[in-house]
């Protein structure tokens, strides 16, 4: 693959990630709102504010990489139930989880550890919302 092809694959995954970072903070926001147990309150706020900090530091890598911030459209939400938010923000977490990993694999030195940072980040992220996931349905069980 010449250096331009792999610039503009490069630059297509982090256009996918940093649609992916902006979403989840608009599904965190939402479920924040909705949720009455605080800890799961604290839990989104974080994630929300890291989030943030994560859509940031991707921008400025497209900026560094191509010139230019990337221009996006917000992806509005449609769900309604906590439910269908936290199985959205979980499906969300692991695209991105995805992505991150495929971008690991074609970067080096700074921008290699922050890749991984955000790989970690969204694990975490992942198997957090799962457990809400699985209160929440057990709660509807009952």
């Amino acid at each position: 693959m010449d250096k331009q092809k792999g610039e503009e694959v490069l630059l297509d995954v982090l256009q996918k990630i940093i649609e992916s970072a902006c979403f989840a903070n608009n599904l965190y926001q939402s479920l924040s709102d909705k949720v009455d147990d605080e800890k799961w309150k604290r839990q989104l706020q974080l994630f929300l504010e890291y989030g943030q900090k994560q859509y940031q530091s991707f921008q400025y890598l497209h900026f560094l990489i191509n010139g230019a911030y990337y221009e996006h459209k917000s992806r509005s939400i449609v769900h309604d139930s906590i439910n269908d938010l936290l199985e959205a923000a979980l499906f969300n977490e692991v695209k991105k989880t995805n992505r991150y990993s495929e971008l690991f694999t074609k970067l080096t030195g700074t921008q290699k550890h922050v890749m991984m940072q955000a790989l970690k980040h969204s694990l975490q992220c992942a198997a957090t919302l799962a457990e809400m996931v699985e209160k929440v349905n057990l709660k509807q069980i009952h």
